[in-house]
């Protein structure tokens, strides 16, 4: 898990997600918010990004 001294406002709630995630052994989330990017445990996945399929 990446290391935060001190999340607060938005962040604090994003970090919350993460451990959450990780203690139920998720590894995606669709999401368009970057700040999960800083996870490397978590797969992030833009649902409105072009499907390149």
């Amino acid at each position: 898990m990446a290391r935060l001294t001190h999340p607060s406002g938005n962040l604090f709630f994003d970090v919350r997600t993460a451990v959450l995630m990780r203690e139920h052994g998720v590894r995606r989330i669709y999401t368009v918010d970057s700040v999960f990017a800083q996870f490397p445990e978590i797969e992030v996945v833009n649902p409105l990004a072009p499907n390149d399929a």
